[in-house]
């Protein structure tokens, strides 16, 4: 059961998901407007947008860590933004259910 929880966590901290030039290029295919920006901390933003139908508009928004791993993603659909996903918030998490349970 620990070992199970350990790689868990492992496979997390070690997760890079998909990287930033099979965004941009599956973005490319699609004819997907694309931005990248430098944010302060030096990770990076990649910004796709895409509009669907009934003229829908959709905002995808992936930030990078220094290594080039993707540790958010943001959609925003109609103006309204949901994360779909938070590499250190989703460790937390674990580490917090795997002390809960302890």
């Amino acid at each position: 059961m620990m070992n199970k929880n350990i790689d868990e966590l492992a496979n997390l901290i070690i997760y890079s998901g998909q990287s930033i030039h099979e965004v941009i290029n599956e973005a490319a295919k699609n004819n997907n407007s694309v931005c990248i920006n430098k944010l302060s901390d030096g990770s990076e933003e990649l910004t796709v947008e895409s509009i669907i139908t009934y003229n829908v508009k959709i905002i995808d928004r992936y930030i990078y860590d220094l290594d080039g791993k993707l540790t958010k993603q943001y959609i925003s659909i109609n103006g309204k933004e949901r994360m779909v996903f938070d590499k250190y918030q989703e460790l937390l998490l674990k580490i917090e259910e795997k002390e809960n349970i302890a």
